[in-house]
């Protein structure tokens, strides 16, 4: 089933920035601070360019980029009509600014296609796909530091905890928060501290829990328990909206429209894992048979969102299920994975720490999965915990390139620290650490995929 609230009308203008790009020009194919960028378009397997109605049909320096399909929907999050169109999936493409027609924009999830939604996905629908197996034996993920927060005394450091949560905002701003805190700490792209925004209290721009940041083209968007506060560039308040719940992952659209997933405990979104806020505050729920989407183990608050404008992947933090959506129409499940990794699958996860998927992100590559699982000398019952032992010490953390079309590993990448996921609004792995003396620091890393290269 599907439900749907009206709302005001949408903006004009569309800003098209790959995520965590900053506002000035930066060299073609290079990220926010000019290191160099991702693997060629060529190392993309066809089947991921075709995903989601995707096919390569702008040249442009450095490559092929993706487009529209001829002839097809441009998708319900992008814009259509005559002109010029570039579409992303979160990688490094060039800023596009043009004005555009209220009716050239496709219109996301109106009241029109909100309507009741059949879901009737059968046993061949799910697939049980062995994904120890890594499918590109010359593909080598790295991961390199970008920038470094953190130390024993200075302004904003306070801010730094295991429980933190960073988000990168169009203009290359890092925003940390942590959930006791109802301030958003923003810092430079040099990891700078440059103010807080926020305060407790009941009005606008005032907070109680912040639980989920992420940053669109021209809104930032911050849930807090309680509501959806959209920011201005400025950070500014332009309006709240109802959203009493914890949100802890969304992904946004180039039109700031922002999908999220959580259990919302009200009379229209009740037992819908998926949902999509427009600027214009207007909601609706979709996929009403919970025993899709969730595992024994799972929490919708715990699901992470990635995709492009027409095609969603919903990651669960457990078990081990990727499921697809089509949202170039009314949205609908198109297939669901059940990854198998024996690393993962041999946790119970109901001991703590337990393997989960703690994030994911997609671009022209795949779809990319932050896990971790624990240490193979830790005892769930005879381990010392935090702070005697640090996490680092206690889990391993994990990145899988995963094909969208299959569910299969790409490459994997195994990492000696405690990364968290992914920073919304970018394509960067954030991680945390503490030094022997207890002093916090957040690394923001890059991800770059080697070819040629064979797996060690």
């Amino acid at each position: 089933m599907s439900s749907s609230v009206s709302g005001e009308g949408g903006e004009n203008t569309r800003i098209f920035l790959p995520q965590g790009a900053p506002l000035d020009p930066v060299p073609a194919r290079s990220d926010p601070v000019g290191r160099r960028s991702v693997g060629r378009d060529a190392d993309i397997p066809a089947r991921v360019q075709r995903q989601g109605g995707l096919e390569p049909v702008h040249e442009a320096a450095g490559g092929t980029r993706l487009g529209p399909t001829a002839g097809g929907s441009t998708g319900l999050l992008g814009t259509k009509g005559g002109g010029r169109r570039v579409f992303r999936g979160s990688g490094l493409w060039r800023a596009q600014l043009r004005p555009a027609t209220r009716r050239q924009l496709a219109v996301f999830l109106t009241p029109v296609v909100a309507h009741a939604l059949a879901l009737s996905l059968s046993a061949q629908d799910t697939v049980t796909v062995a994904a120890d197996e890594v499918i590109c034996g010359d593909c080598t993920i790295t991961l390199d530091t970008v920038v470094t927060i953190g130390g024993l005394d200075g302004p904003g450091l306070e801010i730094l905890r295991s429980t933190s949560e960073i988000a990168v905002d169009r203009q290359g701003r890092i925003l940390i928060t942590e959930g006791r805190v109802p301030q958003v700490y923003v810092f430079d792209a040099t990891g700078s501290f440059l103010r807080t925004v926020g305060r407790a209290g009941e009005g606008p721009g005032e907070y109680a829990f912040i639980s989920h940041v992420n940053a669109g083209p021209r809104y930032i968007h911050v849930f807090d328990m309680r509501r959806r506060t959209l920011l201005d560039y400025d950070f500014r308040p332009v309006r709240t909206d109802l959203v009493p719940v914890q949100v802890s992952y969304s992904w946004v659209a180039e039109s700031d429209v922002i999908a999220f997933t959580a259990d919302l405990p009200t009379r229209d979104a009740a037992g819908h894992p998926l949902h999509i806020l427009r600027p214009s505050g207007e909601m609706s729920s979709h996929g009403g048979d919970e025993s899709v989407y969730r595992g024994r183990n799972s929490s919708l608050a715990a699901t992470s969102v990635a995709g492009n404008e027409t095609t969603l992947w919903l990651v669960q933090y457990h078990p081990n299920r990727v499921v697809q959506w089509d949202v170039a129409g009314e949205p609908k499940v198109t297939r669901v994975f059940d990854r198998v990794v024996e690393e993962f699958d041999r946790h119970n996860p109901e001991l703590w720490p337990g393997a989960a998927n703690l994030g994911s992100m997609f671009d022209e590559h795949g779809l990319w999965i932050v896990w971790r699982a624990p240490e193979s000398d830790w005892d769930p019952e005879t381990s010392e915990r935090p702070p005697e032992r640090p996490m680092r010490t206690i889990v391993d953390s994990w990145v899988d390139l995963v094909d969208p079309s299959t569910g299969q590993t790409i490459a994997r990448y195994r990492h000696d620290g405690f990364l968290k996921g992914f920073a919304p609004g970018s394509r960067y792995v954030f991680a945390y650490e503490e030094s022997e003396a207890g002093v916090p620091y957040v690394h923001l890393m890059e991800l770059t995929l080697h070819r040629g290269v064979p797996q060690p």
